[in-house]
């Protein structure tokens, strides 16, 4: 037989608790500036986002659009 554990398919508690232990609670988006334009990466799967206008929070964001999860911004953003 397999090797690989599935007994997380018997219960949903049981495969949505073994996915909270492996996944971040929330996204975390970072501001990048170059010299040519200044973009926000999301954490969760390198995708990026322009603002014409603040940031994530000024614009009304609370959750990721890509994964879902609680948005947060990275603290040392190039503000």
């Amino acid at each position: 037989m397999s090797d690989i554990d599935l007994s997380y398919l018997a219960s949903p508690a049981a495969l949505f608790a073994s996915l909270a232990r492996e996944a971040p609670l929330n996204c975390t988006w970072t501001q990048n500036d170059d010299e040519d334009n200044s973009y926000w990466a999301a954490a969760c799967c390198d995708h990026l986002f322009v603002f014409n206008d603040g940031g994530p929070v000024e614009n009304g964001f609370r959750y990721c659009p890509y994964c879902g999860r609680e948005l947060s911004e990275n603290e040392n953003s190039n503000a």
